[in-house]
């Protein structure tokens, strides 16, 4: 996971020596997924494992989303699109607030259905598989349920205060650790097309193929069970793209989005 930093950070250092017009969005939401690694590997290290998984339900958010645009399904800008066509100036907070949490919804689930549901390619066992990932990814986030219900268990048993320093435990580390390499490997999968493939150095594109065989041997060594077989189908099906339509995508300006 370390090598995955370390090329991501390549990746935004070489992009802006390549003769290529970056579009901005594209920029934004790839650092914005770096970003957030970097917070919860902050927290992970610190031993804090529920709060460090917390930030890996964004990153998929994140990945989710680029996947679906470098598919072609829409532009890097459509989930910045919300008020295009309201007068933002004329509404009060509320008002934006509920029109900004429809366009959200909507987006979120054309995302969904287009990456891991109906339209994505996965079995019906695999998509409810990705489902669990993700559901389970929210109660690390909503009111701290994980740490929430750690600290109800840490009382019924020791009768104590639970404890708030952290601990050594590979069980709880593991809750992190499995989801992390996935969605690392998601975002290693889109990041060709922050510029274009083949204007990276031959040493990045060395690094890309070492680290994404690094992956698949990481989950590869797992029993052969079903989310197995979901994590994997999701990287072969919904983060495998034409490479001809990735291009376009990522050749498109910020100004000239298809609004699809």
């Amino acid at each position: 996971m370390r090598c995955y930093q370390e090329f991501a950070l390549q990746t935004l250092d070489e992009v802006p020596r390549h003769d290529h017009v970056l579009n901005v969005y594209n920029v934004a939401l790839n650092t914005a997924a770096i970003k957030r690694f970097r917070a919860v590997f902050h927290a992970y290290d610190a031993g804090y494992y529920f709060d460090a998984a917390s930030g890996i339900r964004t990153i998929f958010e994140i990945t989710m989303y680029l996947a679906a645009v470098l598919k072609g399904y829409f532009g890097f800008d459509r989930v910045h699109e919300f008020g295009r066509d309201l007068d933002l100036g004329s509404l009060e907070f509320r008002d934006i607030k509920k029109h900004k949490r429809a366009h959200d919804s909507r987006l979120g689930s054309e995302v969904s259905q287009k990456i891991y549901g109906d339209q994505s390619g996965l079995s019906p066992e695999e998509t409810e598989q990705i489902g669990i990932l993700i559901y389970v990814h929210h109660s690390h986030v909503h009111r701290g349920e994980s740490n929430m219900d750690r600290a109800i268990l840490e009382m019924l048993e020791s009768r104590q205060m639970p404890r708030i320093t952290p601990t050594l435990d590979l069980k709880l580390a593991s809750i992190f650790c499995n989801p992390a390499v996935l969605a690392a490997w998601t975002h290693t999968r889109v990041l060709p097309y922050l510029s274009l493939p083949d204007r990276f150095s031959g040493g990045w594109t060395k690094k890309f193929d070492t680290l994404d065989r690094a992956f698949r041997q990481y989950f590869d060594l797992w029993e052969n069970t079903l989310p197995k077989q979901a994590f994997i189908s999701l990287i072969d099906k919904s983060f495998s793209f034409d490479d001809t339509i990735a291009q376009k995508q990522a050749s498109t300006q910020a100004t000239n989005q298809d609004r699809g």
